[in-house]
């Protein structure tokens, strides 16, 4: 009887070890973000952060009314970081600032014409966490001609809106591009706002 106490004496302080070390790897990862992404995350509840729901509008190179909703996600959510903490993972290299800088979300643009889904990645240009750029990938071609968005160069994120700057690339209706220079559309950009949603 005095063995079995003793192993399941053993078993259980050893669980509460490898509870204990993924509890202080989640903590640890946690208190990195907070120091070096204040753009994704903060200890404070009512923190205007730059991850989450955006919504605007602008017209395109042909006048056509546009609403755009952006949401940047979370580089880890909880339940990844979580996951992480009791995972167990090679050493590595220690990244570069560059990646602590850079963001992913997606972008929706609907008007008559119909919807534009985008995938979006970008990144922050220095350390004050304000201006960025951000490119794009169109999911799907709409079955008419229209200008697509390029992305945001420059951005700027100021609490809760964020001015920027696209440029456009023109499609057929059968998804080829189009390009002519001697037709000052194909060269227009879009300025907007777009606010927290």
């Amino acid at each position: 009887m005095k063995q079995k106490g003793s192993c399941l004496f053993y078993i259980i302080g050893f669980l509460l070890v490898i509870v204990g070390l993924g509890y202080c790897k989640y903590c640890g990862s946690y208190g990195m973000d907070l120091l070096q992404r204040p753009w994704a995350y903060s200890t404070d509840k009512n923190a205007k952060l730059f991850v989450g729901k955006w919504e605007g509008s602008f017209k395109d190179p042909d006048s056509v009314s546009k609403k755009i909703e952006v949401e940047i996600f979370l580089p880890t959510t909880d339940d990844e970081r979580w996951n992480k903490a009791f995972r167990k993972t090679r050493r590595r290299s220690v990244g570069t600032h560059e990646s602590k800088r850079s963001f992913d979300g997606r972008a929706t643009v609907t008007s008559p014409l119909g919807t534009e889904n985008y995938e979006i990645w970008g990144s922050f240009e220095n350390t004050d966490f304000r201006q960025f750029s951000f490119q794009v990938v169109t999911e799907k071609n709409l079955p008419v001609a229209n200008f697509y968005i390029q992305g945001a160069k420059p951005g700027v994120w100021e609490g809760d809106k964020i001015n920027m700057t696209t440029a456009f690339n023109y499609r057929k209706a059968d998804g080829t591009g189009f390009y002519q220079s001697s037709d000052p559309r194909f060269e227009q950009k879009a300025s907007f706002t777009v606010k927290r949603k």
